[in-house]
C-alpha cells in the first residue's frame, strides 16, 4: 500500500512540505536497532505552570474530582476529545501552542488537532495532575526525492508515555488507549508493544484497554478480539522500523 499526502494537505496545516509518500508492507518490518526507549526513573514531576488553568477547565468540563483515579481522569479527557475536536473546522492547531492552548482552541472550534495535538494535550494534562509524562514521535526511515517529496517507510505517529507505579506505561490518546498489557497482565512500555506486535506469536498475547465508543467506558480486549481497523492502525503506527524521538510536547 502507498499513501500520498500532497503539498496542499500540509499547507492547510501551515506546514511547508512538497508532499509525503508513505510506503506500507505487512508485519513484521525490519527492526530499527537504533530505537531505544529510556525506561529510567524520571525526575519528580514539578507542579505544572498551567495547573490552576487546567483545574478550572476540568471543573467546567465535568472531569472527576482531583482525588479520583488517574484512569477516570484520562477517560474523561478522551471523551472531551470526542466531543470537542472537529476536523471540519479545517485548520489544524499550530504546533507552537501549549497543550492547554490547544485544548482551549478545540473547545472554541477555532482549530482541530491530529495525533500531534492529542499527544501534546495529554502530556500537558498529565503534568497538571503531577504525573510525569512524555510526548513521543515515531517515524519510519526516510529519504527525499529530487523535487523535495519525503518518502517514509511507514506513517509517522505521535503518542504518549506516563509514569505509573514506578514504571513507564504507554497510552495513546489518538486511539483512546489507556494501556496495553502482556500475558502476565502487566502494563507495557511503548517499545515493548512495538516489539510484541512484530511477531504473530507474541501479538496474540497482547490486550488493550481503550474507550468503548458505545458505552464511553473502558473495555479490555485481546488482540484477536479487537476490531480490524484498530489492529491496522497499530500495525501502521507501531511498526519496528520506527525511529523514536522523545520530547516535551
Amino acid at each position: 500500500q502507498v499513501n500520498y499526502y500532497p503539498a496542499q494537505y500540509y499547507g492547510s496545516m501551515g506546514i511547508a512540505s512538497a508532499g509525503v509518500i508513505d510506503l506500507y508492507t505487512t508485519l513484521p518490518r525490519s527492526n530499527n536497532g537504533a530505537r531505544k526507549e529510556d525506561t529510567s526513573t524520571p525526575p519528580e514531576a514539578a507542579p505544572s505552570v498551567d495547573q490552576a488553568e487546567w483545574g478550572q477547565l476540568r471543573a467546567q468540563d465535568g472531569f472527576p474530582a482531583a482525588e479520583a483515579s488517574l484512569d477516570d481522569q484520562i477517560r474523561q479527557l478522551y471523551l472531551q476529545f470526542d466531543a470537542l475536536n472537529d476536523p471540519n473546522v479545517g485548520t489544524v492547531c499550530a504546533g507552537t501552542m501549549t497543550g492547554i492552548e490547544m485544548y482551549s482552541a478545540i473547545s472554541l472550534h477555532s482549530c482541530y488537532v491530529t495525533c500531534t495535538g492529542y499527544a501534546q494535550i495529554t502530556d500537558a494534562f498529565l503534568g497538571s495532575l503531577e504525573t510525569s509524562a512524555r510526548y513521543i514521535s515515531l517515524g519510519g526511515p526516510y529519504s527525499y526525492l529530487p523535487d523535495g517529496v519525503l518518502v517514509e517507510s511507514s506513517e509517522s505517529h505521535d503518542t504518549t508515555d506516563m509514569w505509573v507505579n514506578g514504571e513507564w506505561q504507554w497510552l495513546d490518546p489518538t486511539l483512546r488507549v489507556l494501556r496495553a498489557t502482556g500475558p502476565d497482565g502487566l502494563p507495557l512500555t511503548l517499545d515493548a508493544v512495538i516489539q510484541a506486535l512484530s511477531d504473530a506469536s507474541t501479538r496474540t498475547e497482547l490486550s488493550f484497554t481503550r474507550v468503548n465508543p458505545a458505552t464511553d467506558e473502558w473495555q479490555t480486549l485481546s488482540w484477536g478480539d479487537e476490531d480490524a481497523a484498530f489492529r491496522q492502525d497499530l500495525s501502521d503506527y507501531l511498526s519496528t522500523d520506527k525511529i523514536m524521538l522523545v520530547g516535551n510536547g
